[in-house]
């Protein structure tokens, strides 16, 4: 966590098999406008050493991308990734919007559980202004689906405890309209499955109205 709280900048690997010898170090060069990978932890001394800390670095959408997908990590990973996100979020580089383009992303790898990603939402209402596109666009994810994966009934929980701060989020058009027409819902509403998301679909439905 501190390479991307305090140096910005990742640690990766070229190889799947996580060897020492392919780490890397991945950053944003301004000027290339692109992200680089560094053989050197401090890219601008071309040294192993950790780069100096900095307390004004931008990141690229990529790297709140992961910061936001280490959510979905078990263990002491879920306090520090909940910590981390919350820095980023007063620091103002993860609004709605960021977490809006992050979902569509990790919604795509099998990797990432969507009902992981949304515990911090879940732990605290105080969130809901920045994290509330990981409901709508897990909803939406999950109406694409032959039926309901299991993980949606985590999402649909979650919203419908916050159904009345989202609708009215909504009438204040702090949710965008397109956005707060909740696409996918009413698919999984309509679903022919029998399931507890149907259910919840449903009930999520007519809260909004």
């Amino acid at each position: 966590y501190y390479d991307l709280e305090r140096e910005g900048q990742c640690q990766a690997y070229t190889d799947p098999e996580l060897s020492r010898d392919s780490q890397v170090w991945l950053h944003w060069d301004a000027e290339q406008k692109a992200m680089v990978a560094s053989i050197y932890r401090n890219y601008i001394d071309s040294k192993d050493g950790p780069l100096p800390s900095s307390d004004s670095r931008q990141l690229p959408l990529s790297l709140l991308t992961i910061i936001i997908g280490l959510l979905a990590q078990d263990g002491d990973a879920t306090y520090f990734a909940s910590r981390l996100l919350e820095q980023f979020i007063e620091d103002g580089q993860i609004g709605a919007d960021v977490v809006q383009l992050a979902m569509r992303t990790l919604l795509q790898s099998p990797a990432v559980s969507p009902a992981k990603l949304v515990r911090s939402l879940e732990a605290s209402a105080m969130l809901l202004p920045v994290l509330w596109p990981m409901l709508t666009e897990g909803i939406k994810a999950a109406s694409i689906a032959p039926k309901p994966p299991v993980w949606v009934n985590r999402l649909l929980d979650i919203a419908l405890r916050y159904a009345p701060y989202l609708k009215e989020a909504a009438k204040r058009s702090y949710i965008p309209v397109d956005d707060a027409a909740w696409h996918g819902l009413e698919e999984i509403a309509q679903a022919k499955t029998k399931s507890a998301a149907v259910d919840k679909a449903k009930k999520l439905l007519e809260t909004l109205k």
